[in-house]
């Protein structure tokens, strides 16, 4: 039986395994087997590799091995011609014939693959030849695996296959063909971690030649080989607050308490649907059994604050979640050896900016940076949103007749009309931070930023941190591919690029945005076709979702850079729900700019020929990040 964990870059599909793992561990009679195939990716053919790796497991953990020396001396030799065949039989012939070893064997001196070469002889006089025997030694290696599983005592036989999707596609072909050795061999399991996505994409591009217009050949290929798919879904945000406050639990807690904190919480999840947040600041107490330390407590409330905003960031991602944590934490403690005194909600607020919503992010040290640490432009948005979340005035009330008056007594005059209140108006080039859905959302997060002197919480962001770099280098593997073929010199690399955005979650597709805004800002030629900066609208059309974030990266370039084109493709985005305001705005800032007049031209044009804010219909609605 074939099993496969899927899940994305992150979701916690490794841990999952390991738990499964201990597990079966305990059960009398099963062996398990963890093989990391990118641990051994350039180093030995995968083959050889996952079924070398089986065998000394049943070597080191098993010791009936005595009964068995024939079984593992004809199952080795197996393995040494898999790696024969993987690697070193190019090689072999070139050292034979006095050439240079292939190009694969550079690294490896002469000396080395001679003696390799040598030693290599006896294996070959003894590789099997013709179809017939080597579907004979197919045959035999099974009835040979089955025997030596009996005379070890192994009932059960599972090897864990982790971090497939890390491999380049030759390397994920040739494991799971020698997964499929194994297929028919009684008692045993695979379990393959990994993102199903990439594991097709790899399939897909070794058998390239194969496929036919319209036909997925890397699901063909995994339906036949996986019988039992697993999908592990993303964490809910009820369910990332949970991680969140175990995580400092973690943190804070000796490890006895954290323990039964843990059991304690699952028992009480079974019949929990993910919707509710098991362990809080407010049941912490109960929780524990005892009073919960000062620290706990305080980084449970900054979880509180965060957890909703983060969920949503990170797509419920587990290992996107922890770095950003981790990140933080080492900010707060280089502020702390440096003695500059930083508050950690305020810290976690903007750092939430900036892995997230790193335009915007750029826009708010800009505007510190001129303002001596207290930006008006912050206070504005902030006040903005408070607006919003008022609620609505009383409608005014009808006009009421005149109380006619009593014997000798005057007539009451109506009660006022309650004037209605209306939402402070904001500066244009603000304008373009109100289309965000998950701008509004942070905007509103405690505490406010307004009357806060920023300087220090910059001083420590961005280039001064380590964990902080660059947004290719955040990417997941998926996301990593999308970059690649959105920044190609081909037009249907770059095609196909926009179309694979659509699959990404939304932190990945938002890493990807910033990572070619970073490339744009090494260009020359904003408005080549083939720029990073034609790239990104290309994937805005692709994922309207990141028009917001699009929008707010281009009010950060220099005016100087932009062309008479990059108008209308703004004006082009006012289609979409909710984003008639943020393109007015910036078009609006732009038609004013004296530094670029042919801007300004183009703006103003643009501005003249739009209808007005409300008017016309847009589709499609702009969706949540």
């Amino acid at each position: 039986m074939t099993i496969g964990v899927y899940g994305d870059w992150g979701s916690g599909k490794s841990t999952v395994v390991r738990m499964v793992q201990e597990q079966l561990e305990r059960e009398k009679g099963t062996l398990c087997v963890y093989f990391n195939g990118w641990l051994f990716e350039g180093y030995e053919d995968a083959k050889a590799a996952i079924i070398g790796s089986i065998l000394d497991e049943l070597a080191d953990k098993r010791r009936a091995v005595e009964k068995a020396g024939d079984l593992f001396h004809r199952l080795r030799k197996r393995v040494n011609w898999f790696r024969l065949m993987g690697w070193g039989i190019k090689t072999y012939f070139s050292v034979k014939a006095g050439l240079p070893p292939a190009p694969d064997a550079a690294a490896v001196t002469t000396e080395v693959v001679k003696t390799a070469a040598d030693g290599m002889e006896g294996v070959i006089k003894e590789a099997p030849e013709g179809e017939d025997n080597i579907r004979r030694s197919v045959r035999e290696f099974h009835d040979d695996f089955e025997e030596l599983l009996k005379k070890t005592d192994v009932e059960t036989l599972v090897v864990f296959v982790d971090d497939l999707d890390r491999c380049l596609p030759t390397t994920v072909i040739e494991t799971l063909e020698a997964i499929r050795l194994f297929v028919f061999v009684k008692r045993t399991a695979f379990v393959i971690s990994a993102d199903e996505r990439l594991v097709r994409h790899a399939v897909q591009t070794q058998y390239r030649d194969l496929a036919d217009p319209g036909r997925d050949l890397g699901r063909e290929y995994l339906e036949k080989l996986v019988q039992v798919p697993i999908h592990v879904p993303a964490l809910s945000r009820a369910d990332i607050a949970t991680y969140v406050n175990l995580l400092f639990a973690e943190l804070h807690l000796p490890a006895g308490d954290y323990t039964t904190l843990c059991q304690g919480l699952l028992k009480g999840a079974r019949g929990s649907i993910g919707t509710e947040v098991l362990f809080t600041g407010a049941t912490a107490r109960e929780a524990l059994g005892h009073d919960v330390p000062a620290a706990l407590a305080d980084d449970l409330a900054l979880a509180a604050q965060i957890a909703d905003v983060l969920a949503t960031s990170t797509s419920g991602n587990p290992r996107q979640t922890k770095r950003f944590l981790n990140a933080l934490l080492l900010r707060l403690q280089m502020a702390e050896a440096r003695g500059v005194p930083l508050q950690k909600r305020i810290t976690a607020k903007l750092m939430l900016l900036e892995y997230y919503a790193d335009a915007t992010f750029r826009a708010l040290a800009r505007w510190q940076s001129a303002q001596d640490g207290q930006p008006v432009e912050i206070a504005e948005l902030e006040a903005w949103r408070r607006e919003q979340d008022a609620p609505p005035a009383a409608p005014a009330a009808q006009a009421a007749e005149p109380e006619k008056p009593k014997a000798g007594g005057v007539r009451k005059a109506p009660a006022a009309k309650p004037e209605p209140s209306s939402p402070p108006s904001l500066s244009p080039h603000l304008l373009i931070y109100t289309a965000d859905p998950w701008l509004r959302e942070w905007l509103a997060l405690e505490p406010q930023l307004a009357g806060v002197d920023l300087k220090p919480y910059f001083y420590f962001a961005r280039e001064k941190v380590v964990a902080f770099q660059s947004a290719a280098a955040r990417l997941s593997p998926a996301a990593r591919g999308v970059l690649s073929k959105l920044l190609s010199e081909s037009a249907a690399f770059r095609g196909n690029g926009a179309r694979e955005a659509r699959d990404l979650n939304a932190a990945d597709a938002s890493a990807v945005l910033t990572a070619l805004g970073e490339a744009a800002e090494r260009e020359e030629d904003l408005e080549a076709d083939n720029s990073a900066f034609h790239a990104m609208f290309q994937l805005v059309e692709s994922r309207v979702d990141l028009a917001p974030a699009l929008l707010a990266y281009l009010a950060g370039i220099p005016v100087v850079r932009l062309g008479m084109p990059t108008p209308p493709r703004v004006a082009n985005l006012r289609r979409l729900a909710g984003m008639e305001g943020a393109v007015d705005g910036l078009l609006t800032t732009w038609s004013k700019e004296d530094g670029n007049p042919r801007l300004a031209q183009a703006s103003k044009m643009m501005l003249e020929r739009l209808p007005q804010a409300g008017g016309s219909a847009v589709s499609p609605e702009l969706p949540r990040r």
